[in-house]
């Protein structure tokens, strides 16, 4: 009796805690078990499914937001088509042997209730089918979004795709590589799915669409998922314009319920911060902070972390703070996987916010790396990765950090800046391995000096701006630091790196362009990334090496020529730009880059004839 009456203490108080206090909870994350506790299953980790003898035809469908609104005219429907090793299904001569085309795709939308055709169309299966390699679509089609009457509720819709056999021909544009660029060791080629000409090849799947009504109050948050970027609408009728967040958690005590808490909520503004997330329910004591934060035009993620279990407790919460000016999501979980809370109470926590207000999004923070990913991830539409590297591996209290105990600030990693993208790569490459659609991820950024209070080193300005732009490097679509307030220092940093983030053409060009990868030749430890939008090229070089490097380094962007560059955002790197031999062109040079150095410029393009560069957002 004893023994389980401690058990139930410690299970309380764990639920209870607040961020930032220190428990030496268990390290579950599938690696400890502890046998009183009937319901913690030290399983969970997930794996790559297996590969499939045959490659096979996958598609993915997904409207092009996670909600339209009443008074849009227009609707569209994304499709990633793929050839793949473990999803999908069989399909006539998906190998290309002697270069012919697996037969191109005749495929079908429409509403599933009613059998209403919404799009009909067909996807021609080119090299590009083979090649596709990226998360996002390569499809994109049109429809009358006035068939759907707004209602609160989804519509399901069902995809049904047969093959053309007519329209199997030799490529045209298929060109060999030579024999010596392959590699010496080749993998051992699938086999050619065995063709039954009286078998009926057909694939189908099901997706949703929310078509709402026009909101009177309050704005309207959505996700683009074509990038997976936030668009904000803050009136009816008025345009959806990109959102960034870059603001900190914020605690009640000494901050945000303090007797002067109107002029911090001010001060915290004047730094550039353009969101927070409190970490405070709303009550009657507590409405002049959410109405302040309102007036002065800071966004926020409200904070329903310690309420989900509770369903009264969630409907009266979201029923008092759904019309808010400010708000922009639901912060509903909190490390669920660490704590390895129930499942089911989360999906029906989710279930029940979607009902009272679907147009905002939810949103939940996973701290391990590989737990129950999916089951902690399905209720939520952004997940927040929760690493925080540096130091990690030992206790403030000098508290073991092993297998069993420790709250020790991230799950696997190895302590330096690269954990925060190696977090967000493997978030999505478990998305890949379920067959999802990538959700929008943000990063928990930790940051010197500031509320983290189990860990015992903090990060530099360095690392903490480095691990900021590996954020947005593989993808972010947010970044939260925990935790307000900091100190001066560490508050003027935050102040600078915000500015950058507040730019409009920056916020567009994160919110609208996917993030791309390029290597530098003979130096593996630069990062380089860039996004481009029109005739914008941002790019971001980030210096994971522990030496400076001096040039010049030819920034060699595939087929992109920049002409000048107009704004340096951040760095004390030399650039230039020049004419290189032919055909090269103009092509973007570093000359110098100190250690653990992030750079970020913006630049134009070339030329008024060519490519804007706004292919995902036409």
């Amino acid at each position: 009796m004893w023994a389980t009456a401690m058990l139930v203490i410690f299970f309380v108080s764990l639920c209870s805690a607040q961020p930032g206090e220190h428990i030496d909870w268990p390290r579950w994350c599938g690696k400890a078990y502890m046998p009183e506790y009937p319901d913690f299953n030290p399983g969970g980790q997930l794996l790559k499914p297996q590969m499939q003898k045959f490659s096979t035809l996958n598609i993915r469908v997904k409207p092009r937001y996670n909600v339209f609104i009443a008074d849009e005219s227009e609707g569209e429907f994304f499709v990633h088509a793929e050839t793949s090793d473990y999803h999908g299904v069989p399909w006539p001569h998906m190998e290309d042997e002697d270069l012919l085309y697996p037969f191109d795709v005749n495929f079908t939308i429409t509403n599933t209730a009613t059998g209403e055709l919404l799009v009909q169309d067909e996807l021609n299966a080119t090299i590009k089918l083979h090649n596709a390699t990226s998360d996002r679509p390569i499809y994109r089609f049109k429809f009358d979004l006035g068939k759907f009457q707004p209602r609160i509720d989804p519509y399901e819709v069902t995809v049904n795709a047969t093959p053309i056999p007519k329209r199997r021909a030799k490529s045209l544009d298929y060109k060999p590589r030579r024999p010596d660029s392959f590699p010496v060791k080749q993998p051992p080629r699938k086999e050619e799915f065995p063709l039954d000409r009286h078998r009926q090849y057909i694939f189908t799947t099901k997706s949703e669409i929310y078509v709402l009504p026009t909101k009177s109050k309050g704005n309207v948050v959505r996700i683009d998922n074509l990038t997976g970027g936030l668009f904000l609408r803050s009136s009816p009728g008025s345009k959806f314009e990109p959102f960034f967040p870059y603001g900190f958690y914020a605690p009640c005590e000494g901050f945000l319920c303090h007797e002067n808490s109107v002029e911090n909520i001010k001060a915290y503004r004047s730094h550039g911060l353009n969101s927070m997330v409190p970490m405070m329910p709303a009550s009657a004591t507590s409405w002049d902070v959410y109405s302040t934060l309102d007036s002065v035009g800071v966004r926020y993620m409200y904070d329903l972390r310690q309420s989900y279990k509770n369903q009264s407790a969630v409907r009266e919460q979201v029923e008092a703070i759904k019309d808010s000016d400010g708000l922009y999501a639901y912060w509903t979980f909190d490390q669920p996987d660490g704590h390895s809370a129930t499942h089911a109470r989360m999906w029906k926590a989710s279930s029940l916010v979607k009902k009272l207000d679907p147009y905002h999004p939810i949103a939940v923070s996973l701290v391990c790396d590989n737990y129950y990913f999916e089951e902690y991830s399905r209720g939520a539409d952004i997940i927040v990765a929760d690493a925080h590297p540096i130091g990690s591996g030992a206790s403030k209290w000098h508290t073991s950090c092993n297998a069993t105990y420790g709250s020790c600030g991230c799950d696997n990693c190895k302590g330096n800046v690269v954990d925060v993208a190696t977090r967000l790569q493997r978030m999505a490459q478990y998305e890949r391995w379920l067959n999802h659609w990538p959700k929008p991820k943000m990063q928990n950024l930790q940051t010197s000096h500031s509320g983290e209070n189990s860990l015992p080193v903090s990060p530099s300005a360095n690392e903490v701006i480095a691990m900021s732009a590996l954020a947005l490097a593989n993808g972010a679509r947010g970044v939260l630091p925990w935790a307000w307030p900091v100190d001066n220092e560490t508050t003027a940093l935050h102040e600078k790196f915000s500015h950058v983030m507040n730019k409009d053409i920056v916020s567009e060009l994160l919110t609208k362009s996917p993030a791309r990868k390029f290597k530098v030749k003979k130096h593996k430890e630069l990062e380089v990334t860039y996004w481009m939008l029109n005739k914008t090229l941002m790019l971001s070089v980030v210096n994971l090496g522990k030496k400076s490097l001096r040039g010049p380094m030819v920034i060699d962007l595939p087929g992109i020529q920049p002409t000048k560059i107009t704004t340096v955002l951040w760095g004390s790197a030399a650039w230039d730009h020049r004419e290189l031999f032919k055909p090269k062109g103009m092509k973007l040079q570093i000359m110098a880059v100190d250690p653990l150095s992030t750079n970020i410029i913006l630049s134009m393009l070339c030329c008024d004839d060519g490519p804007s560069h706004s292919e995902f957002n036409d």
